[in-house]
């Protein structure tokens, strides 16, 4: 039975995990995105999808769109469903769902399941004992730049050649020298980055870069140089975060002004894309 004909109520989606895994697992009752409703699990054939139902007038396309817009709002409800995709990640593989996945009835969800189960299927197998860690590196630049004048022979050489000049001289080329020391600081710290994300990607069976964030976004002084995504299996977790954790002493020894921070583990939010290319519906996006 469609379970909008009768209530008003549409359908939440969190999440798809393995019927197998359900079948063995026992949950206590989870609360669902609205009160009084809480999570369900409704299962098709060997995929489960998590699933709440919500009400239709605050969660229709139109309204669910004006709701988002409401920071107080939306940061309450994507706390929610974050939270209780790390719920899940504890007990099953989990195939997430971006944030504000609705559909109007069972039909329809059950419909995208029988089209697209076997990409579901061949994504539990590739998700199966694997979590997914962030890795972002911020950058003082005032002291990055200052370690790299301190450790670059390349510096003391032109600092040389300019004390030889006559003092009209020194000026235009410490001017230039100062703009090469930047260009070059920059490229160093670029290629700082590649270079550890070489060593990560070892550990891990996918990898992905996202933007870079603004500082109006992280609200740090240190601009951010690097953010990517891992997806590591769990008996490569050791090695992974060891070799963070000597590359966080390592930068903190020197006083680079390199910063290495690791969140994590996380369900595979960037690694469960399960539509067809050309669908418009996604998972796992953030």
């Amino acid at each position: 039975m469609d379970v909008s004909a009768k209530t008003n109520t549409l359908l939440y989606l969190y999440a798809f995990i393995p019927s197998n895994e359900y079948e063995r697992t026992e949950l206590e009752s989870l609360e669902g995105m609205e009160a009084p409703y809480e999570v369900e699990f409704w299962s098709f054939q060997e995929i489960t999808a998590v699933v709440t139902r919500v009400p239709e007038k605050d969660y229709s396309e139109a309204n669910l769109q004006n709701n988002v817009e409401n920071l107080q709002w939306l940061q309450k409800k994507a706390y929610h469903h974050h939270n209780l995709m790390n719920q899940l990640h504890t007990h099953f593989t989990v195939l997430p769902l971006k944030f504000g996945t609705i559909h109007e009835t069972k039909s329809r969800l059950e419909k995208i399941v029988e089209d697209q189960e076997k990409n579901i299927l061949s994504l539990f197998d590739r998700l199966k004992n694997k979590e997914e860690w962030n890795v972002k590196i911020y950058a003082d630049k005032d002291q990055f730049v200052s370690s790299f004048m301190e450790s670059n022979p390349e510096v003391t050489k032109k600092k040389e050649k300019i004390d030889q000049l006559s003092p009209g001289k020194q000026f235009f080329e410490k001017k230039k020298m100062n703009q090469w020391i930047n260009e070059e600081a920059e490229e160093n710290m670029t290629t700082l980055c590649k270079e550890f994300h070489k060593k990560l990607k070892q550990y891990s069976v996918g990898t992905k870069l996202k933007k870079n964030w603004e500082k109006k976004v992280t609200g740090r002084k240190e601009e951010m140089c690097w953010n990517s995504v891992y997806l590591v299996d769990k008996d490569n977790k050791g090695a992974f975060l060891d070799l963070l954790k000597s590359k966080k002493e390592e930068v903190e020894n020197k006083k680079t002004g390199m910063i290495y921070e690791v969140t994590g583990p996380w369900p595979a939010y960037h690694f469960s894309q399960f539509m067809d290319r050309g669908e418009s519906h996604a998972a796992g996006e953030s």
